[in-house]
């Protein structure tokens, strides 16, 4: 028997509706879903509305969120005065309504999804009276939680020789209770286990001078070449996808999906964009006008408006309750206007891969969400690659030098003359500045490096930071007599040339990354208007 099914459910749960989204459509049932099924130009609560009434069943996402949420509690009221068949899917146990606590429910805590769903697959066909009471307390997840868990305290105790360059253990150590608390940043704890190994390595070779702390270093070193791509790998599956909050989930790319389609109709399209991102609208434009669409200015006389979303832009005067509006996100940004979180993004977060995709199925909106539409999360940082590798190698290059000045004056035998050593700390201070800015700009597009010139002034600066450093420690030593020249002081000399060989090879990725996906990073970089006025890019 076939059924169609309503679900409701919580923002912060999206990354789970996904996954159950997509399971239940291998089932070939007919599931309507706020951000997949809502129509541009029609009032969302009107279609919410007719929709419960509509759809067979009720299934209410259970989790702390959705129970608190006024908006859920609307619907499932709403679904109760229809007298609809209503199934509690429990991923969070929590207090319940009473209204709630007589449904029949599917737990998905400690199962996988594929296995709920067969179970709630079951009861969608054999209705039973609820035997058991709704699990309202308690603290249950699947397999590959505890899995993933219990890495994660492995990947914590590798990270302790490393403690000294903060950011490692700042993402690494309180990552097994962050795991069960769901709300880690994917982000920031993936740049952390790429790191992880060479500061592990680091740390045995250059700044551990006992034989047996270092050869118990060299072993974390080898343990980390095998659990920290295992995390991260882990972090990565479905099921942990599916857990996390979307803080906390992996993205989900749709795929570069390049529909078979001979003939298509065009339509004409308006694009709503902020000054910032001209460069965007402007790629987009000329690639959607060579698929035959026409560009026009107006919007009033426009099929379509492409909505582009991002820090400089986050809501716009056009209703998606009024219009077909395709909002398409471009950065991660809090704020957005809440009319255009409730139907599908188009992502073109990583570039605009997807571009031609998306010029031929303009015409076809269920076809392009289907294709191309991703869950309108948020909280999630996703870069272009070539943004992505240099905010690391930034990221990394802080690290290794304020390390590597701790050392230099906490653990050096010698005193330094204080003037060399108020013009480290200066330099350390520049450097991290540096770093700070350039990171934060590159994932913002707000600050002071937002621009190629600017990016190639940082990383020039870091350059002569590190250059200068190195020629100050190499007059320190050179000062003083060959028998004074302690062990320590040479593993400075060697931290700091590896220092320069690691600036040196990762400027030199930089450049390859910059070279490889130019336009990418162009179009990140954001247009500095010289007048703003209406906020609308017209060519």
């Amino acid at each position: 028997m076939s059924y169609s099914l309503f679900i409701s459910y919580s923002r912060r749960e999206t990354p789970f509706v996904a996954g159950l989204l997509e399971r239940l459509e291998r089932a070939r049932l007919n599931v309507w879903l706020d951000f997949r099924n809502l129509i541009p130009g029609h009032t969302w609560q009107e279609q919410i509305t007719d929709a419960i009434a509509q759809q067979d069943l009720f299934l209410l996402v259970v989790s702390q969120a959705s129970i608190a949420s006024a908006n859920v509690e609307d619907e499932w009221r709403h679904a109760i005065t229809l007298k609809k068949r209503i199934i509690l899917l429990i991923f969070e146990a929590t207090p319940l309504p009473d209204d709630l606590k007589s449904s029949e429910w599917v737990d998905f805590r400690q199962v996988s999804m594929s296995t709920a769903i067969k179970r709630l697959i079951i009861r969608l066909s054999f209705p039973q009276p609820t035997q058991t009471p709704v699990p309202e307390t308690g603290f249950e997840a699947p397999l590959i939680v505890w899995v993933a868990c219990l890495v994660s305290v492995i990947v914590a105790v590798i990270t302790i020789p490393s403690v000294w360059t903060l950011y490692l253990p700042y993402y690494l150590l309180p990552l097994p209770y962050r795991i069960l608390k769901r709300d880690f940043s994917f982000f920031n704890v993936q740049g952390a286990l790429i790191m992880l190994p060479f500061f592990t390595f680091w740390t045995g070779i250059v700044f551990v001078a006992h034989e047996a702390i270092q050869m118990a270093t060299i072993f974390m070193f080898l343990l980390s070449l095998i659990f920290s791509p295992l995390l991260w790998l882990l972090l990565r599956l479905p099921g942990m996808r599916q857990w996390g909050k979307p803080v906390a989930s992996p993205p989900y790319f749709p795929n570069r999906y390049q529909p078979d389609i001979d003939t298509f109709q065009p339509v004409t399209f308006t694009v709503d964009a902020a000054p910032e991102d001209g460069r965007y609208a402007q790629d987009m434009i000329r690639q959607l006008e060579q698929f035959g669409h026409r560009h026009v200015t107006d919007a009033e006389a426009g099929d379509i408006v492409i909505l582009l979303l991002s820090v400089f832009k986050k809501s716009s005067v056009f209703n998606p309750q009024q219009q077909i509006v395709y909002p398409v996100i471009l950065q991660d940004v809090d704020g957005i206007d809440p009319r255009f979180g409730a139907i599908q993004w188009i992502d073109f977060r990583r570039g605009l891969g997807n571009i031609k995709a998306f010029s031929r199925l303009l015409s076809q909106p269920e076809k392009l969400l289907h294709s191309l539409g991703v869950v309108p999360a948020g909280r999630q940082v996703v870069l272009p690659p070539a943004v992505q590798a240099i905010s690391f190698y930034v990221t990394f290059l802080g690290i290794l030098f304020g390390a590597s000045l701790l050392f230099t004056l906490g653990i050096e035998q010698f005193a330094f003359h204080p003037v060399s050593i108020a013009m480290l700390v200066a330099i350390a201070a520049a450097c991290l500045a540096i770093v700070t800015f350039t990171r934060t700009s590159l994932i913002s597009r707000q600050g002071y490096v937002t621009s190629s010139g600017s990016l190639l002034a940082a990383m020039v600066g870091l350059g002569v930071c590190i250059a200068l450093k190195l020629l100050i420690v190499l007059v320190e030593h050179s000062q003083l007599p060959q028998d004074d020249f302690p062990t320590s002081s040479q593993m400075i000399v060697y931290a700091l040339f590896g220092a320069v060989l690691a600036y040196g090879l990762g400027l030199g990725g930089v450049v390859f990354w910059s070279l490889r996906d130019w336009r990418d990073l162009r179009r990140w970089f954001p247009r500095r208007p010289k007048k703003r006025s209406s906020g609308r890019v017209s060519t």
